[in-house]
């Protein structure tokens, strides 16, 4: 527990929040599964997802689930959350539009920790060409200033999401990672910055965990070498795909992966996706909450934390 006090005026105010540390698991639901007969993005939705997840796990989702903004800004994404009745603490809110009064009044009334990030999976759009790393970067400072200026900025934990899948792609092409363009912020208290990869594993050799979570391992190993005591390990989405591999398969990735993240930093964490996605590709169902997934959701469930 931490506890910060300061001057408002002239009234003395303490604000205490809990601090996670050590290995954090949680379970993400979504509003774009395809199993759902309505229309996806809506808060309905994800509240269908969540139920579905719930169900499949016997227990809440644990803590960091993700709820996007669908470019709407911050309101939409704390409405998503709230659509599911969700309780789960420190939630990130993943927002591709982020203007500064918007975020001024979402920082005014927040009372919880959270974790924010803008861009999501940044490394797809800059390997695309929709915007540099140095503007990102640039993004980046800019938003890690507002969160430094705001008394309650020290409840947000700065989350700095990229793509596994587009770093592959770079170094088979035998081009340096994106990562090692982005000057990652540093907030002024010392709170911490999370860097990672969302990491999907649709491939054999990808079972693989030193290969599968190669970049975001990287990436973090390099800002600790660099002296950076300042940033976390987090895979803020992360699945095995319940069509190309078994449900013994999908079981030995979470325990082995479980086994090595707090080996590369003891206060890593993962976020399990859960929606099946198969719309963008047979092998995109990340779900285990349908027949045959029970081990799956099982294991899910044990490693809740």
């Amino acid at each position: 527990m931490v506890t910060l006090t300061g001057v408002a005026g002239k009234t003395k105010i303490t604000t205490s929040f809990a601090v996670t540390t050590g290995f954090t698991f949680g379970v993400e639901a979504a509003g774009n599964d395809v199993r759902y007969s309505g229309s996806g993005g809506t808060p309905q939705a994800i509240a269908w997802s969540y139920a579905d997840t719930v169900k499949a796990l016997g227990r809440d989702c644990g803590s960091r689930c993700k709820f996007f903004d669908g470019g709407s800004g911050i309101a939409k994404a704390v409405a998503m959350r709230q659509a599911t009745g969700a309780k789960e603490p420190e939630p990130l809110y993943a927002l591709q539009s982020w203007p500064t009064a918007d975020i001024k009044a979402f920082l005014d009334s927040l009372t919880y920790p959270c974790r924010i990030c803008i861009r999501q999976e940044f490394t797809t759009d800059i390997t695309g060409g929709q915007y540099t790393a140095a503007q990102f970067s640039s993004e980046l400072a800019a938003f890690s200033a507002l969160l430094d200026g705001h008394p309650n900025g020290h409840l947000v934990t700065f989350a700095l999401v990229g793509a596994e899948a587009a770093e592959r792609q770079v170094a088979s092409a035998g081009k340096p990672p994106v990562w090692q363009s982005i000057v990652v912020p540093r907030r002024k208290d010392g709170t911490p910055t999370e860097v990672g990869n969302d990491t999907y594993v649709s491939t054999a050799g990808m079972l693989d965990v030193t290969k599968a979570f190669k970049a975001s391992v990287d990436w973090f190993t390099a800002l600790k070498k660099a002296g950076r005591t300042d940033v976390r390990l987090s895979i803020s989405e992360g699945a095995t795909s319940n069509q190309v591999f078994t449900s013994a398969q999908r079981v030995q990735f979470l325990t082995d992966l479980a086994a090595y993240l707090p080996g590369v930093d003891p206060n890593a964490a993962y976020s399990c996706w859960a929606p099946d996605t198969s719309n963008e590709g047979p092998a995109h169902d990340w779900s285990f909450s349908k027949p045959g997934s029970e081990a799956v959701a099982a294991k899910v469930a044990s490693l809740i934390s």
